[in-house]
């Protein structure tokens, strides 16, 4: 008999192991500590039939900051079926499942790490506009500031939570949070590295990268914090480090300096979505959550939009003026914007220039905090 969970028992916990070794691979569950750990394990979702687990959904809950507005973020990863299992529906149900429980505790977002059609169905789509910059390795010519690079210590964790902590746009992380991705290096499905950037001995950025295949000329910056301008000169260091043609990274769309500065040496950039997909779970909550965002963008008058959900969809109103998004996929999309389109420009009137002033939101990138 089939059976659902909402949260994982230890008496299954064996088992779901066994599952992700199947499906995906057998260090699955140590790689993602701040998934599988046993402080989560209520929010690991699974079908069981007997004592076997033979579909799993799992789900991390945490507060994150944008621009200073707090809100809550569900993060979705290691979603599974036993091959045997497949073809039913198990998996749908379980990220329904997740979606509700999100809900009942407070989230305004969830990420979920590929782009799978159960995702899709159920309103998440890929979003943000960002770039993709790739600096080739010539670049070592230029001038270094005497930037040094050294690899992090276990005692410097404090140091990238403080450089990171700067950040306008990031999750809300504990020490243990470091200590968790620190501890197993793989970082967004690869083995990393953790470095921070100085100057003197005074640390100024920090970047976590994925060591290279040996097939590999690109290295990938996964993760950085702190002075853009560092941040830049360090490229071609850190290429040279691992013996790489290049440096690639992603660049969020509120990340308008940095933009700048790698756009000044010419580095390469196409534009790019952000990590994941996004599906709006509590779109009011959300909205209201970021109003003090919204009069720093938009003046005092950004309080006449107001926000509703209804069985039409989602609307944004200020005034007389209306605009409706009749689903989920299209309200993320025109929340956080595309690299195809700008959304927000089909809003008219006064609502119009009120959302061209407080959209796109800004853009959340995993890090550390990828499951």
């Amino acid at each position: 008999m089939i059976k659902g969970l909402l949260s994982v028992e230890a008496r299954y916990f064996e088992d779901l192991h066994r599952l992700t070794s199947v499906v995906f691979r057998p260090s699955l569950v140590s790689e993602y500590p701040q998934l599988f750990h046993r402080g989560n394990w209520s929010n690991l979702g699974i079908m069981t039939e007997g004592r076997h687990v033979v579909s799993h959904v799992g789900m991390t809950i945490q507060d994150a900051s944008l621009f200073g507005c707090p809100i809550r973020v569900a993060c979705i990863g290691a979603v599974c079926t036993d091959p045997d299992h497949r073809q039913r529906g198990y998996a749908s149900q379980l990220f329904a499942n997740a979606i509700e429980k999100a809900r009942k505790n407070e989230v305004d977002l969830m990420i979920t790490s590929g782009g799978r059609s159960i995702y899709l169905k159920a309103g998440s789509a890929p979003v943000g506009a960002g770039h993709r910059f790739t600096a080739p390795f010539d670049l070592s010519a230029r001038e270094q500031l005497g930037i040094r690079v050294r690899r992090v210590e276990h005692d410097a964790l404090d140091v990238l939570a403080a450089l990171y902590d700067r950040e306008p746009v990031r999750f809300q992380r504990t020490r243990v949070t470091y200590e968790r991705a620190f501890d197993c290096r793989f970082v967004m499905n690869r083995s990393a590295d953790f470095l921070v950037l100085e100057k003197g001995k005074i640390p100024l950025a920090y970047t976590v990268v994925q060591k290279p295949n040996h097939d590999q000329d690109c290295l990938q910056i996964v993760e950085y914090a702190g002075d853009r301008l560092v941040l830049r000169e360090a490229l071609p260091l850190l290429a040279k480090r691992y013996r790489c043609l290049s440096a690639t990274l992603y660049v969020p769309s509120w990340d308008s300096a940095f933009c700048g500065l790698l756009k000044s040496w010419r580095v390469k950039a196409t534009r790019a979505h952000t990590s994941g997909v996004y599906l709006v779970v509590n779109f009011v909550q959300l909205m209201e959550r970021l109003r003090p965002l919204f009069k720093r963008l938009d003046g005092e008058d950004s309080d006449t939009v107001r926000f509703s959900e209804t069985k039409r969809g989602f609307t944004f109103q200020a005034g007389s003026s209306t605009h409706v998004v009749k689903d989920r996929a299209n309200l993320a999309r025109f929340l956080w914007g595309t690299t195809e389109t700008s959304l927000k420009s089909t809003a008219k009137g006064t609502l119009g220039k009120h959302l061209e002033s407080i959209l796109p939101l800004p853009e959340l990138w995993y890090g550390i905090n990828y499951v």
